[in-house]
């Protein structure tokens, strides 16, 4: 039952006594917000006093996962901003660069990979034990 949250040293602990909880959690991924809430421990504390179900880990793992993914593709897209003179000068159209004839193929992008729960080293295994 989820009683009281913290995180520490890669581990987010749902009990008082830190014995159940997720293991191998990056601390940048535990303290992302979105819209002002820190995302993994806002969905935490709303399941406050509750058993969380083989689907609420699951789906805790996946958020998890999918916060270090975004974490990594705005590092990407930051990078290639300042590498086109920053903002807002990376928007800026140049007179020196012309647009690419219509004529021209362009290949469609390849979608990128399915994140997995290994990447984040968020195990299940091993996890600690919950529910």
């Amino acid at each position: 039952m989820i009683e009281k949250i913290a995180y520490a040293d890669g581990t987010v602990w749902i009990d008082k006594a830190r014995t159940t909880g997720f293991a191998g959690v990056p601390e940048p991924v535990w303290n992302f917000h979105v819209g002002g809430y820190q995302v993994c421990e806002k969905w935490l504390k709303d399941r406050k006093g509750r058993t969380l179900s083989a689907d609420d880990i699951a789906h805790y793992r996946k958020v998890a996962v999918a916060l270090h993914e975004t974490i990594h593709l705005m590092a990407e897209i930051g990078a290639a901003i300042e590498k086109h003179g920053g903002w807002p000068g990376a928007f800026a159209l140049s007179p020196t660069v012309a647009p690419a004839p219509a004529s021209v193929p362009v290949a469609p992008a390849k979608p990128p990979a399915k994140p997995r729960q290994s990447d984040l080293g968020l195990r299940t295994e091993d996890e600690l034990p919950l529910g």
